[in-house]
Formats: structure tokens, sequence, C-alpha cells
């Protein structure tokens, strides 16, 4: 650990200074290895290194974890105690439609596996705690809604990022929703926001093309 924990104390005087002028700051890091249980491993190390560098250095920065759930689930427990959150991402709720537009993921562990290791984190983590991302606009919204009461279901807060057709992608000429949808997904959302007041938006007022900031705030 202790390569991190030096390319981490390189990078926080700046995080502060950031951090002081613009009042937050987002750090992502992307990339998976072959092995599931050696990728996470690598995070798990990561978080457990900069929670600790950010209580030391007295940062107001929370601490979130987007990655793909390892083999062995008993992996999440290395999460106890950590001041922090994680999303592990179910893409497509319905599960025809998540073996045509996530093919590597159905492939590799599969859609239970997933749900699996979000119910495992919370029990590690607590509600609140754990969240995990739908594509609003590859699926009917009858299903859409199905997985939001999924995810609730097991404690995970859930996200919807409205689908974009980017140029250059296997999906770029599928339609992107319409205005009506969208408003139809973000009251979807809201809904279970207020059905559990625990919930809270996974990056706030920083969501791009998610609509969980605007189901927070009662904005549907």
């Amino acid at each position: 650990l202790v390569h991190i924990e030096d390319m981490l104390k390189a990078y926080y005087p700046v995080l502060y200074l950031t951090t002081f002028e613009y009042d937050r700051t987002k750090q992502k890091l992307r990339g998976v290895v072959k092995s599931l249980n050696k990728n996470f491993q690598f995070y798990t190390d990561f978080v457990r290194v900069a929670t600790k560098l950010i209580q030391e250095y007295n940062l107001d920065i929370e601490t979130h974890l987007i990655v793909y759930p390892p083999d062995d689930l008993s992996l999440i427990e290395q999460l106890q105690g950590l001041n922090m959150s994680i999303s592990m991402n179910t893409e497509v709720f319905d599960p025809v439609l998540f073996e045509k537009y996530c093919p590597g993921k159905a492939i590799i562990a599969g859609q239970e596996h997933t749900f699996n290791a979000l119910k495992k984190a919370v029990d590690v983590l607590g509600k609140g705690k754990v969240y995990s991302i739908l594509v609003g606009g590859l699926e009917p919204l009858d299903s859409l809604k199905i997985g939001l009461e999924k995810l609730e279901s097991l404690g995970v807060t859930p996200v919807i990022n409205v689908f974009h057709p980017d140029p250059g992608t296997p999906l770029e000429n599928h339609p992107a929703p319409q205005a009506e949808t969208i408003v139809e997904m973000g009251k979807m959302l809201q809904e279970v926001f207020e059905r559990n007041p625990h919930m809270k938006p996974f990056y706030t007022m920083c969501g791009r093309n998610s609509l969980d900031t605007e189901a927070y705030l009662h904005l549907f």
C-alpha cells in the first residue's frame, strides 16, 4: 500500500487548494483488470489509503467508489468501518435487455451476482451508503420502475442516468428519451427518495445526466 499512499500524498495538497476554492472536488479512477477479485482489491486498498489521508489532512471530501463486484463477495467485508459509499451498477433491469446492452457483464458474472453484491455491501456499510445506476431510456418505464423498487428493497439507493447517444459508440443511433419520459423517470425516482429519508444523491449537485439530485430536491 506504500506506493498508493505516496501517489495520493503527492496529489492531496492540490486537492486541498481546489476544495477550498470550489467547495468540492470529484476524483474518478477508471479501468479494470481481468481478475475481478484483484480488481476489487486494488480499489479497496486505494480507498482505504484515501480515507486515511483525507482524515490526516482534515479535508472535507466525500469518498465514492464505483467498481464491479468481486467474484468473492466476502472481499466486500474489507470496507467495514470506512467512511465511504460504493456504487455497483445494474445498468438495465430487464434481464433480456440486460444481456443485449451489457453483454460483458452478462458473461462475466451475470445480473444476479450484482444484486447479491449490492445486498452484501448494504450489510457491510449500511443503508444510504450503497448505490446502483440504472440507465433511463434503454428499457420501458414499467421495467425501470420495477428495477428501482428492486434496488430499494435491497436497501440500495438507485440512481437514474439518462441515456444519451454518443457519436461513434454502438448505440449512437439509439433514440434518446423524450423530455416527457425523462420527467416520468424523475417522478419515479423522487417517490423512492420520499419513501426513504436516509437516501441522498451519490454526487450532490454534480450529476451530469443523472436525475438523483433533482429527484432528491422534489423538483419533479
